[in-house]
């Protein structure tokens, strides 16, 4: 569940060849130029891969896709999309702001009177291992569904623009 990984199955009205020749040139068109890398590993699969990292977009950095004939009109998709570098990132800037609060704290529970340090302390604590150690898995949770459903647009949107184009 707190996984920085997504799977799924998507049916489309395409032959392969049209769809992996879409897919590369939208793959080519992600982000800035030249962000995501698109490879064909064999007939039927593909992997498109991103070397840059970027916390703070719909980003991620390995997906790979196996195409399979469905029916005289479509293939079946299946994929498998890892955003890990981006959970790295978030991991990365939680542990920053737990750094920053752990400064603050300091200064300010010394000006506290004695009775109240203890208490202060322990309410500081809680709240910084929110922010550090949980907030991430629960963006991670959120973001998976945001990726997820932004992926499958992306998939379906090249069946249309190919309808489109012919």
């Amino acid at each position: 569940m707190f996984t920085p990984v997504f799977q799924g199955e998507l049916d489309l009205p395409l032959d392969s060849d049209s769809f992996f020749q879409s897919l590369e040139k939208v793959a080519s068109r992600m982000g800035k130029e030249g962000r995501y890398t698109f490879s064909r590993t064999s007939s039927v699969s593909a992997r498109i891969s991103s070397t840059h990292l970027n916390p703070f977009g719909y980003t991620f950095n390995d997906a790979t896709l196996t195409v399979e004939p469905a029916s005289e009109k479509g293939i079946h998709i299946r994929y498998r999309v890892s955003f890990i570098k981006w959970f790295l990132a978030m991991l990365f800037l939680s542990f920053q702001i737990l750094i920053a609060f752990s400064i603050l704290m300091f200064f300010y529970v010394r000006r506290l009177p004695s009775g109240i340090q203890g208490s202060a302390l322990v309410s500081f604590f809680i709240a910084v291992t929110f922010w550090a150690l949980i907030w991430p898995l629960v963006m991670t949770v959120i973001y998976r569904v945001l990726m997820a459903r932004m992926f499958r647009t992306l998939l379906k949107s090249i069946a249309l623009f190919k309808r489109l184009d012919n």
